[in-house]
């Protein structure tokens, strides 16, 4: 299965839907799947006097209110139509993640969505992941600033929100119980992809620790991927290389317009060498069985050593090192028979510098 790679296009439109269609416009040229956008009501999100996260204040160079800046970079369910009929157009999937449970339901019924997204914000918002549960549709769940207990908490959450039964209440306990059920388990493992990823925009390289995506897929039975914010391509590569099935990645039309993720963002050069560089990897790791690729077959002859005689060799004559060469090309037989093959008699005449094709005892084909 090809690893599905999402450009994250966020909140890098500005609040311009014109921007955002340009953004559609350069993930579908560069080749990625999806492109994903984000759908809030900032006073949902956050309180009035929210102040803006550090990264925010230093990537917009400025201090000031979470809310207001959130409120210029919204965007209505009106816009988010007009982007996904122009998704549709551009034979690309649409996606936005949902901050809140109204937008959530909104937006799954609004729209044909591949996954449901949970930012790492909201891995511990449990109202939310019991919204996006509801819907029985994948979901993408990212750990930034998660360990294994709280995430283990979310995916109880997930395991009752898919199995609940209308008399048992949501808590904590009934959470653990569907958790602990194999119908909770069995669910999660097949709707849920956990996105290894670190909540800094740009994420330092020593922070990005992707081996964690084996950790979660060995600790939950769950496929993983990876969201990355570090600037440049090569995490996303590299995970691509370590198993990820899911890439998400944030795109810019420019790194250098005003917002608080586009310095973390790869503009759409970078973003199509990155896509052209995961899909190599992927053709490269190719299948886990050893065998001779079909490039390789037409260079087994002029590559291969075999047996070749240097003198004439009558019919029972015996054959002795003197007689016989090892050397390319390979038409003749192996050099692994050289011992079977000295010290017997030619079944037939060899004039010097013929390959040699003595009866010889079969090769091993499996290993004992």
């Amino acid at each position: 299965m090809s690893c599905f790679i999402i450009a994250e296009a966020g909140v890098n439109h500005n609040g311009s839907l014109q921007t955002a269609f340009e953004l559609v416009d350069c993930a579908t040229e560069c080749g990625a799947d999806a492109i994903k956008f984000q759908t809030f009501k900032a006073s949902r999100l956050v309180a009035t006097n929210t102040a803006m996260a550090s990264y925010q204040e230093q990537n917009l160079g400025q201090s000031g209110s979470q809310l207001d800046m959130l409120r210029s970079l919204e965007l209505s369910m009106d816009d988010f139509l007009k982007i996904q009929q122009h998704c549709q157009k551009r034979k690309i999937y649409f996606m936005t993640t949902a901050f809140d449970t109204e937008s959530l339901h909104q937006v799954v019924k609004y729209f044909p969505l591949p996954y449901i997204k949970i930012s790492s914000g909201d891995l511990v918002d449990a109202p939310l992941l019991l919204a996006a549960a509801s819907h029985q549709l994948p979901i993408l769940l990212s750990c930034g600033m998660a360990d294994i207990p709280e995430i283990e908490t979310a995916l109880s959450v997930l395991a009752y929100g898919f199995t609940k039964t209308p008399d048992t209440p949501p808590s904590l306990a009934a959470f653990r119980t569907s958790w602990q059920n194999p119908a909770g388990r069995k669910m999660v493992s097949s709707l849920v992809t956990l996105l290894q990823c670190t909540t800094s925009y740009p994420a330092p390289f020593s922070d990005i620790n992707l081996r964690a995506m084996k950790t979660l897929e060995q600790t939950f039975n769950v496929q993983t991927g990876f969201s990355d914010h570090t600037q440049g391509i090569e995490a996303s590569i590299t995970a691509c290389a370590l198993g990820a099935k899911v890439i998400e990645k944030h795109i810019t039309l420019s790194k250098d317009m005003q917002g608080p993720d586009h310095i973390a963002s790869t503009e759409p050069d970078e973003f199509k060498k990155m896509i052209r560089s995961i899909r190599n990897v992927e053709a490269a790791l190719g299948v886990s069985n050893k065998q001779i690729s079909s490039s390789e077959k037409n260079n087994r002859l002029p590559a291969r050593k075999s047996l070749r005689a240097i003198t004439h060799i009558k019919k029972g004559q015996i054959i002795t090192e003197e007689d016989i060469q090892i050397i390319r090309p390979g038409n003749g037989n192996t050099p692994f028979a050289y011992w079977d093959i000295i010290g017997t008699p030619a079944s037939q005449s060899y004039p010097p510098d013929t390959p040699l094709n003595e009866p010889i005892p079969a090769l091993p084909t499996n290993a004992s």
